[in-house]
C-alpha cells in the first residue's frame, strides 16, 4: 500500500519512460513534457528503472 511505502512493481518506471518518450517523439508535447522526461530519465539512470512507476516518489525523496 502507498500509505506504508509499499510500491510493489506493477508497471515499471522504465516502461513509463519508454511510453513518455514514444508519445513525445510522436508529437505529444505538453508544458511539463521536458521536466517529466528529465525526471524519469534521471531516476532510470540512478537505478530506479525496475521500481514501480509510483516509486518515482523514492527518487524524488532522495
Amino acid at each position: 500500500m502507498l500509505i506504508n511505502n509499499n510500491y510493489d512493481p506493477a508497471f515499471a518506471l522504465d516502461l513509463m519512460l519508454k511510453d513518455i518518450l514514444l508519445a513525445n517523439n510522436a508529437g505529444a508535447d505538453f508544458p511539463l513534457s521536458k521536466v517529466l522526461i528529465e525526471t524519469y530519465q534521471s531516476a532510470h539512470n540512478e537505478g530506479f528503472g525496475k521500481d514501480d512507476v509510483i516509486g518515482i516518489i523514492n527518487y524524488l525523496k532522495k
